[in-house]
């Protein structure tokens, strides 16, 4: 599971993981990742928002029922590809999955009809140099051009 932070939370996110035997691997100021030693739990990554442009990606998240009592927020599908292409960026042996992961988030907007942020994804496109790879998804998906 991968959790976008501010990064000023920094404390109360290690004493609430702490409290579920999850403990950090290694720090830095963008990510925490956290594993506990309980198998079921899994590993948590803490992305830590501080920046202006992840900044604005919380204040943009939505807020999802997730279970009758319980509602969280989330990021919305252009952020999240957003993130996706910095991590295949940063290790390209990701490339394909983080892919496929574009291709499935802008499938499923595409399928339900909603508007794509074309421009706020040409923005994070260009920020990592990926210009190319965003004028051939652009040209697949975007029907309005």
């Amino acid at each position: 599971m991968d959790l976008l932070l501010l990064a000023e939370d920094d404390a109360k996110v290690e004493r609430i993981l702490s409290q579920y035997s999850y403990g950090t691997v290694h720090k830095s100021e963008n990510v925490a990742p956290y594993v506990s030693d309980l198998a079921p739990y899994g590993n948590i990554d803490v992305i830590y928002a501080f920046r202006d442009i992840s900044r604005s990606m919380l204040e943009r998240s939505v807020a999802k029922e997730i279970l009758a009592d319980l509602t969280i927020r989330v990021l919305i599908p252009e952020d999240i590809i957003g993130l996706k292409v910095q991590a295949l960026v940063n290790d390209p042996k990701r490339e394909a999955r983080d892919n496929a992961d574009i291709t499935a988030l802008v499938n499923a907007q595409v399928t339900r009809d909603e508007q794509i942020d074309w421009e706020l994804l040409q923005d994070y496109y260009e920020l990592f140099e990926r210009s190319d790879a965003f004028g051939r998804l652009r040209e697949k998906y975007d029907k309005t051009q």
